[in-house]
C-alpha cells in the first residue's frame, strides 16, 4: 500500500488589537460562527466550553457563547456575521475556511479566532483532490501543484457544485486515472461523508481526510489533530484576548499529536494489504 503523509497546522490565530483603553465586559460573549449544521460538530462546541470550564468560564453564569450556523448555505455567512458584530460579542470563534473568512470580510475589529488545517504531503503517483465549490481558495490551492511535483505526484482538483454531482465527480476521476483521493479539509459538507465515502469504494480509490469521522463513515485513512483537544486550546485564547491580550502577540500553535485511523474494512474491500508498521502507529483501527 502507498505510504500516506499528512501535516496539519491548526489554532490559527486571526485578528485585530483591541481598542486602546477598551476593557473585556462584565460578562463577555463569544460568538461561534460555522457553515455547517447545528449539532454536526459537538465535538468542536464541547471542546470549546470544556476549555473554558477549565479556565474558569461556565457558560450562562459569567460568559455567553452566541451560537450561528449557515445550515451548508454558505450564502448566509455574512448574514450571521452582522448579527454577531451587532450584539456585539468581544471574540468571534470559526470552524472552516467559509466562516473564517465571513468573519474577516465582516468584521476590522473584533477579534478571530479560527481552527484551520491543511494537507502537505502524500506519496502516490495520481491524486485527485475532492471538494465543494466555494470551500477552497485559490490562495490555499496554490501550494499544493509545487508540492506534488517535487515528490513526483500529478494533483488534480474535482470541485462539486451539488450533492447530486458527486457520481458525476467521481466518474470524471475514473476516466483520468486517478490512484487515490485526498478530500480537502473542510471541503465537503459533514452530511456528505457517508457517500463520498462510498463512492470511493465503489471505485476502489484509497480516500484520506484529516478527520476520524470520515473513516468511521467508511474512509480508509484519517490522520489529523485530536478535534476536541484544538477547540480546548482555542478556549485558552478566547480567555487571554477576554483578558485584554492582542490578538498579534499571541503565537499560531499547531497540534502536538496527530491520530491516525485505518479503516481494515475498508482496505479490505480495496483488496489492499495495510502494512504492519502502519498498523502498530495507528491510534486506532476499525475492523
Amino acid at each position: 500500500m502507498s505510504q500516506w503523509c499528512l501535516r496539519l497546522s491548526a489554532a490559527l490565530l486571526l485578528g485585530v488589537p483591541l481598542a486602546a483603553g477598551a476593557q473585556p465586559a462584565a460578562v463577555p460573549r463569544v460568538g461561534f460562527l460555522w457553515d455547517g449544521p447545528r449539532g454536526a460538530e459537538g465535538h468542536a462546541e464541547e471542546g470549546l466550553r470544556k476549555g473554558l470550564r477549565e479556565l474558569g468560564y461556565v457558560e450562562g453564569q459569567n460568559i455567553v457563547i452566541e451560537y450561528r450556523y449557515a445550515e451548508e448555505r454558505t450564502e448566509r455567512l455574512p448574514q450571521l456575521v452582522a448579527e454577531l458584530v451587532r450584539l456585539p460579542v468581544s471574540v468571534l470563534v470559526t470552524l472552516g475556511g467559509p466562516a473564517t473568512r465571513a468573519a474577516k470580510e465582516g468584521t476590522s475589529t473584533i477579534p478571530i479566532v479560527a481552527s484551520s488545517g491543511f494537507l502537505a504531503e502524500l506519496a502516490v503517483s495520481s491524486v485527485g483532490v475532492l471538494f465543494t465549490a466555494g470551500r477552497m481558495t485559490p490562495v490555499s490551492w496554490e501550494a499544493y501543484p509545487p508540492v506534488g511535483a517535487a515528490l513526483g505526484l500529478r494533483l488534480r482538483r474535482f470541485p462539486v457544485g451539488r450533492p447530486e454531482e458527486l457520481d458525476s465527480a467521481f466518474e470524471a476521476m475514473s476516466r483520468a486515472g486517478i490512484d487515490a483521493l485526498v478530500v480537502w479539509p473542510g471541503g465537503v459538507p459533514v452530511a456528505l461523508r457517508a457517500r463520498v465515502a462510498q463512492l470511493a469504494l465503489r471505485y476502489r480509490l484509497p480516500a484520506i481526510h484529516e478527520e476520524r469521522a470520515f473513516a468511521a463513515a467508511g474512509g480508509l485513512l484519517s490522520y489529523g489533530p485530536d478535534v476536541a483537544e484544538i477547540w480546548r486550546r482555542i478556549a485558552t485564547y478566547v480567555d487571554r484576548i477576554l483578558k485584554g491580550a492582542r490578538p498579534g502577540d499571541l503565537p499560531v500553535e499547531q497540534p502536538t499529536k496527530l491520530h491516525l485511523v485505518v479503516n481494515l474494512r475498508t482496505a479490505t474491500a480495496l483488496g489492499l494489504t495495510v502494512p504492519q508498521a502502519l498498523l502498530l502507529h495507528a491510534d486506532e483501527v476499525i475492523r
